[in-house]
């Protein structure tokens, strides 16, 4: 992958997880009824991937696996 699709993704990770803070907070204040805890982690771990990736790390693949899981999981159970 190219450094500039890397930067990117991790621009896009950020925002999605600014936009999964926010459903959180709404949630809270009883605006909406969609609690996105396991995408938040899912989405955070697949960020440190991104950056792990830059940096040529060995642990990349572990944030990926365990990223997609929390994803999955989040999305499967809609808490």
């Amino acid at each position: 992958m190219s450094r500039n699709f890397i930067y990117i993704l991790i621009v896009i990770g950020i925002a999605n997880i600014i936009a999964q803070l926010g459903f959180i907070i709404a949630s809270l204040f009883g605006f909406i009824h969609y609690y996105p805890f396991f995408q938040l982690i899912g989405s955070c771990l697949l960020v440190l991937f991104a950056i792990d990736t830059l940096k040529f790390n060995r642990s990349k693949t572990i944030y990926l696996i365990a990223g997609l899981a929390f994803v999955v999981a989040g999305v499967l159970l809609k808490l």
